[in-house]
């Protein structure tokens, strides 16, 4: 091998390493020198495109095919010598060349100008960022958002696969491919672009993005994101949500006047509600932007494919009968517009029927605790006045006052503005109120089926017979049915948990733990009924 070529051979290695391009010359501002300047022997800068904070983009034709058209990016000078932004730029370079998609912009070359400076070579796209879209127009069509968004799913989703993580999912990164001379077309095509703040999912980069490091555009951070902790892809579902956010209601969700305000939000506050911003947007989108949107990164989307087939399923809600099928459209279909429709209903009924179960919830623990004194009055054996009764009825009434409105004051804080949780809540309160009717109807129930009915038809066999008039079940079935409520809801709580074996675990726990409690009721009453015939018969 001959000299030139081991020294040919050793550039092109340090090349690989960011930290050798602080060895090269110190390089000029050249301006626009670059147009004209052979790259590589192989690229020739023709115009500027355009100009960012880390350096400027050409327009450049390839010498040996004439009709093939590049984007040169070439690191602005006053960085050059700064090792983590080489870091940073090499990085772009890497992770867009690591993902073959169509939806991930192409990096095709990487090298260094006769200057010294690092540049890498991309696919040339005609059209505009999105950015400037929503700048020229504020908000785009349901249709077009979702299609945007679905476009994004699926190019983020091909990174996750190769264990890249964005970090920086915003209208800037994400270009509209096509002439729009005549305006946006309803489904445009749609490229990822900017790696540059990418990292890689197995943490092979730390040293150049440690835990503790905010990096990231504030209106667009995730909540861990802003918190300096550790992030993973559901940080870029969260990204896409917010982009989705945008393009709906043509603001970002949170826009304060500085970026540390907009830090601090992000970390510390919920996203209004879409709906609240734009009516238009449908109920059921809303539930997919708040579940990707979720502060709780757990109860976010597990990956890009379940965040896609939820979009999926309002794009088709979304577009008209006849665009999806020629003929008659398939059973399918139908059945998501159904779906879909049913969903919207139950998001614009929710929170009626979330105070109307919240008030027979308060009605029936009032009237439980309410009906439990004459049982109170059977054990201690004291008899209330009328006055006394008054008061006790007052008193139960007023100390519910002070839990109660603590609630809904969280409620309102918390929930009302999240359809989401709203939903969820709702769902819990409704089967802890049937659980509650249930479990009070049916040992009422049993009660009387066994005084009027098992004891006359056993009738010599001794079994002795329940009373169902008796004072104390007024005491013991109110605990009963707050039993049954509270392991209901405490079921459907843990049901939530991800890890299949804990949560049957739990649940599990959960179950016997409220037929321990159920069980030991019925054991204390017929204990009690019977030690208390034994006094009165050693009384006679």
């Amino acid at each position: 091998m001959s000299k030139a070529n081991e020294t040919q051979l050793v550039e092109s290695a340090d090349f690989l390493d960011p930290m050798s391009w602080t060895g090269a010359t110190e390089p000029v501002d050249i301006g626009e020198d670059l147009i004209g300047v052979t790259l590589n022997d192989t690229y020739v800068p023709e115009r500027i495109l355009g100009e960012g904070g880390m350096g400027r983009v050409y327009l450049a034709r390839h010498t040996r095919i004439g009709q093939k058209r590049v984007a040169v990016k070439v690191l602005h000078p006053e960085f050059f010598g700064n090792a983590h932004v080489l870091a940073r730029f090499q990085r772009e370079a890497e992770t867009a060349a690591a993902i073959s998609h169509p939806n991930v912009v192409t990096v095709l070359d990487i090298d260094r100008t006769p200057h010294g400076l690092p540049y890498l070579v991309c696919e040339y796209l005609e059209g505009l960022d999105l950015a400037d879209e929503l700048k020229t127009h504020g908000k785009l069509s349901v249709t077009t958002a979702v299609h945007i968004a679905r476009q994004l799913c699926k190019g983020l989703g091909a990174a996750h696969r190769s264990q890249v993580i964005h970090r920086d999912v915003k209208p800037h990164n994400i270009f509209l491919v096509g002439d729009f001379s005549a305006g946006l077309p309803e489904r445009p095509f749609v490229k990822v672009l900017d790696f540059g703040l990418s990292r890689f999912a197995d943490g092979s980069e730390n040293q150049l993005t440690q835990t503790g490091c905010i990096m990231g555009t504030p209106a667009y951070m995730a909540p861990e994101q802003a918190r300096g902790e550790r992030v993973d892809h559901r940080t870029d579902i969260y990204g896409v949500g917010v982009v989705l956010f945008t393009m709906l209601t043509g603001q970002p969700p949170f826009d304060a006047e500085s970026p540390q305000a907009t830090v601090l939000a992000v970390m510390n506050s919920d996203p209004p509600r879409p709906r609240s911003i734009e009516p238009g947007i449908p109920a059921h989108l809303e539930l997919v932007i708040e579940r990707a949107m979720a502060r709780n990164p757990g109860e976010r989307y597990p990956d890009m494919a379940a965040f896609e087939q939820a979009l999926a399923e309002t794009d088709t809600l979304a577009r008209p009968i006849e665009s999806i099928a020629p003929a008659q459209p398939s059973k399918q279909d139908s059945s998501a517009r159904r779906t879909l429709r049913e969903s919207d209903d139950d998001v614009h009924a929710a929170r009626p029927r979330l105070v109307l179960f919240v008030l027979a919830a308060a009605a029936l623990m009032i009237s439980g605790a309410i009906s439990s004194i004459s049982g109170l009055e059977h054990a201690t054996h004291y008899r209330f006045s009328r006055v006394e009764l008054g008061l006790l009825s007052i008193g139960i009434v007023g100390s519910s006052l002070t839990p109660a409105l603590l609630w809904v004051l969280h409620v309102r804080r918390r929930v009302w503005d999240n359809s989401s949780r709203v939903l969820a809540l709702l769902g819990q309160v409704r089967a802890a109120v049937i659980a509650g009717i249930s479990m009070y109807g049916l040992g009422l129930l049993a009660l009387h089926v066994i005084d009027d009915f098992a004891v006359r038809v056993i009738g010599g066999t001794g079994l002795p017979a329940m009373g169902a008039t008796w004072p104390g079940w007024s005491l013991l079935l109110p605990a009963m049915a707050l039993n049954a409520s509270v392991t209901v809801v405490w079921r459907r709580r843990l049901a939530a948990i991800r890890s299949g074996w804990r949560r049957r675990l739990a649940v599990g726990l959960v179950t016997s733990v409220g037929l321990l409690v159920f069980a030991a009721l019925v054991v204390t009453g017929l204990w009690w009924r019977h030690a208390l015939r034994l006094s009165l018969a050693g009384l006679i």
